[in-house]
């Protein structure tokens, strides 16, 4: 293979985290996606038809960091691959593929693939590459951490701004750590929390809930120690669930209640919100196609 893994190949190269969601797709077999080493327009052989691989052009210089080695396979970088696909996704879902490119378990840091600070350092890098004007646009919004895409999402539709379909809460951050006081240690059985969603200045704690019904009665109890030590020290503990997710209304109330106590006013003043957040939500998996 003469060229880089590109666009989604290099996805998968990497692992990106619920890929399947990101490009709505339960099983992922495409054509090998390369980008040939000659990269001009105008390169004799630059594009080739070669049996199970897709070709694609790329006619700007790219930095030295732009395509890496990986177990022995050239492709290409995190950054430059949310760029890759950044324009055919459209805003949502290269939103999405953002938040998981930057995602890693509560406390591992060390496990995400990239960061929102690398990926807009990387944009600055690359002018005039295709698609760049859309990546800059989301990049605006990443934030790393996330846990799962279904807590991305959620993350998307309670702040992005109303033009993009959210409720405009911003200002929340992904599975902020939060200290147990050494008072409640003992009663809650843990020396700290990972909240979800959290707004530093209000204390402001989401966890969201995946589970439709709990595990057993200890799982309960669990989640509500956490509940009442993060109150106790003066936390606003609250909660989403799925269901509450996947219902339009009931989100609406959730992030009601969240304005409230951010001391924000909830009010819709874009006339295609509903349009937008509802493409927002199909995002989720067993919901229609979105707008880009």
């Amino acid at each position: 293979m003469n060229g880089y893994l590109s666009h989604t190949s290099a996805a998968i190269h990497w692992g990106v985290p619920y890929l399947w969601v990101v490009l709505k797709q339960p099983s992922i077999e495409e054509l090998v996606h390369v980008c040939p080493v000659e990269r001009s327009y105008h390169s004799p052989g630059a594009r080739r038809s070669i049996p199970g691989q897709k070709s694609h052009l790329c006619g700007a210089d790219l930095p030295p960091d732009a395509v890496v080695e990986n177990c022995g396979t050239m492709v290409s970088s995190p950054e430059l691959l949310f760029v890759e696909m950044a324009h055919s996704l459209g805003f949502h879902r290269a939103l999405l593929l953002g938040l998981m490119l930057c995602a890693h378990p509560p406390g591992e840091a060390h496990r995400s693939l990239t960061t929102a600070e690398a990926t807009r350092d990387f944009l600055q890098k690359i002018p005039g590459h295709h698609g760049l004007a859309q990546a800059k646009r989301v990049a605006y919004y990443l934030k790393d951490g996330a846990a799962s895409a279904h807590e991305a999402i959620l993350y998307m539709a309670l702040t992005l701004p109303q033009r993009y379909g959210g409720y405009g809460l911003g200002g929340a951050d992904f599975n902020h750590e939060i200290a147990v006081s050494a008072e409640y240690r003992r009663a809650s059985g843990r020396k700290s929390f990972f909240s979800d969603l959290y707004w530093e200045k209000e204390k402001l704690a989401v966890e969201y809930d995946s589970r439709t019904f709990h595990e057993n009665d200890e799982a309960l109890a669990r989640d509500a120690k956490k509940q009442m030590a993060l109150k106790a020290m003066g936390y606003h503990a609250e909660s989403v669930n799925t269901a509450q997710l996947y219902d339009v209304n009931a989100l609406r109330v959730c992030a009601e209640v969240f304005a409230k106590t951010l001391g924000r006013r909830l009010r819709i003043t874009n006339p295609r919100f509903d349009a937008r957040h509802d493409a927002l939500l199909s995002l989720l998996p067993g919901r229609g196609n979105g707008y880009g």
